[in-house]
């Protein structure tokens, strides 16, 4: 199996043993709208200081900050793991698994819309584990920080975050409601 880790050095911090954990639940590169703001952000830095509309003594400043901001940017860059070949096959497999059983665990678009969804067994739904996935599956999600149970099943919540790690990868819409039903 290839192996498929969607977070980097950047997406961890130190924690309170002193192991290096994930510090948030979605990667840094998945939020490529961040990135082109960023982007922007340099763009007019460079801009203000060619053209000189950078007040007088604040050159050296707003020059350390653009360089942090480029450092930035480069290590945000760096960190989108490289999906080719086996791997980004792998990613597929995986985000039309999580599609197919995502989908059948969420209540219809009707049920919704017609308030006949139990909230209870929704919660429990997204919180214990309730999905079962395969193998693959359950070993991407473990390499990934998420929990499995030992019966391979997920949480909703840790299955919807895969599969939103797989359709950035394989360049899908990753907005769960898609996996809606209509009836």
């Amino acid at each position: 199996m290839a192996d498929v880790e969607f977070f980097s050095a950047v997406d961890k911090v130190r924690g309170p043993s002193g192991e290096m954990q994930i510090a948030s639940s979605m990667p840094a590169w998945y939020f490529t709208r961040n990135l082109e703001l960023l982007e922007d952000d340099i763009r007019q830095t460079r801009n203000r200081l060619n053209s000189g509309q950078v007040p007088h003594g604040k050159e050296a400043q707003v020059k350390a900050d653009l360089g942090r901001k480029e450092k930035k940017l480069t290590l945000l860059k760096e960190s989108k793991p490289k999906f080719e070949g086996a791997t980004k096959d792998v990613c597929a497999a995986t985000f039309k698994e999580l599609s197919k059983v995502l989908s059948e665990s969420m209540p219809t678009r009707t049920e919704d819309q017609k308030g006949l969804v139990n909230p209870a067994v929704l919660l429990d739904i997204q919180s214990k584990p309730s999905i079962k996935v395969s193998g693959s599956v359950a070993e991407i999600a473990i390499r990934n920080g998420l929990k499995v149970s030992k019966d391979g099943k997920m949480s909703g919540n840790d299955a919807s975050l895969l599969w939103k790690w797989t359709a950035r990868v394989c360049e899908e819409d990753s907005n769960t409601e898609r996996l809606r039903r209509d009836k």
